[in-house]
């Protein structure tokens, strides 16, 4: 099996990011119109080419796009930060049931209240 490495020129590339940016045409007819595989490696030219063609492409599109990456990338952030603070939560209410059954169990065998009673006073 043989290996392309940069088998297309960057301008045809810089055209077919373009026609997808402007048009409402799809990865997958795009690559099957001007036969360069499937939707990844339009994916592929448009990371690499899209910041190229800024100016040929609408204001607007390009704000969108940003703005669409920004919440994207927020959105990872947020929810890898959930999964932190979900993890440190599990761990945190490990402990507590842990010390709580040793107070449990130290009560039980010394006979002694070592919990303070509620409504109690100094």
């Amino acid at each position: 099996m043989k290996h392309y490495v940069n088998r297309y020129p960057d301008e045809f590339k810089i055209r077919i990011v373009k026609e997808y940016m402007t048009t409402d045409v799809s990865r997958k007819e795009l690559a099957n119109k001007y036969g360069f595989g499937d939707g990844g490696t339009l994916n592929k030219w448009i990371r690499i080419f899209g910041g190229g063609i800024s100016e040929k492409i609408e204001p607007q599109v390009l704000r969108a796009m940003s703005e669409e990456r920004k919440t994207s990338k927020k959105a990872d952030d947020q929810q890898a930060r959930i999964k932190q603070l979900e993890q440190a939560l599990a761990q945190e209410q490990l402990k507590t049931e842990a010390l709580n059954t040793m107070i449990d169990i130290a009560e039980e065998q010394f006979n002694i209240s070592i919990r303070k009673k509620a409504g109690s006073k100094r």
